[in-house]
This record gives structure tokens, sequence and C-alpha cells, in this order.
């Protein structure tokens, strides 16, 4: 499960063994959301939340908005494709 993304105690994951469409698992304080990256262009969207609060979730969306090249380049290493 490499962690491809680092913030404010927050790891954004992506399984080598996932499937289809991009996305990153958000853990973080207990918890775990889902975001599929929507790559190339963005924005990622929101697929499940497991106990993060609407705040934490706002907070989360801007930082893999902010980072999505990064994310979708990281997806494409991990499984070779968007």
């Amino acid at each position: 499960m490499p962690t491809v993304l680092k913030f404010l105690g927050y790891r954004a994951v992506i399984y080598p063994n996932d499937h289809q469409p991009c996305h990153v698992h958000v853990l973080g304080s207990g918890h775990e959301a889902v975001f599929w990256l929507v790559c190339p262009e963005g924005p990622p969207a929101l697929r499940v939340n497991h106990g993060f609060r609407k705040r934490a979730l706002t907070v989360i969306h801007r930082h893999l908005d902010d980072h999505l090249g990064v994310l979708c380049k990281k997806w494409s290493e991990i499984h070779g494709h968007h």
C-alpha cells in the first residue's frame, strides 16, 4: 500500500491490486475516505467517507486537487494506465 502523498497528518495511498477508476484512499485519525481522481483534468470527487467531518473532507479535497498531477502520475506508475 504505497503512500503517495502525506499532508496534515493524513496519508493518501494507492493499493497496487486496486481497480479502476483512478482513486486514492485517504487515511487519518482512524477514518478513511476514497476520492476518484478524475485523471488528468480533475477535480477529485468524493466516492465514500468513513468518519471524516465535512471540514476535514474540504481540506483533503483541496490538497488532492493541488497535487492531482502527482497523484495521477503515481496511479499510472502503479497500475500502468489512467
